[in-house]
């Protein structure tokens, strides 16, 4: 996330996207963070559409958008 904080400063940063399965343990912290460096960020978590934990658990944290993984195709 350091070196996103320049990007997030001249407004480049739009959307972030994040792999669930990479950032289960620490989500709230992970989009509290992301949202205090880039405010303007839409946030974006996908995973496995069986890993409705992770899902629930990244809305619940505050992510803009969840959607499984098959929603990319």
């Amino acid at each position: 996330l350091d070196e996103i904080d320049s990007k997030c400063n001249a407004d480049l940063v739009q959307w972030m996207l994040v792999d669930l399965s990479q950032h289960q343990s620490n989500l709230t912290e992970l989009a509290s963070e992301i949202k205090a460096k880039c405010p303007d960020t839409h946030l974006l978590g996908f995973g496995a559409h069986v890993d409705t934990q992770a899902l629930r658990a990244a809305q619940k944290a505050g992510f803009d958008d969840v959607m499984p993984r098959s929603k990319f195709h």
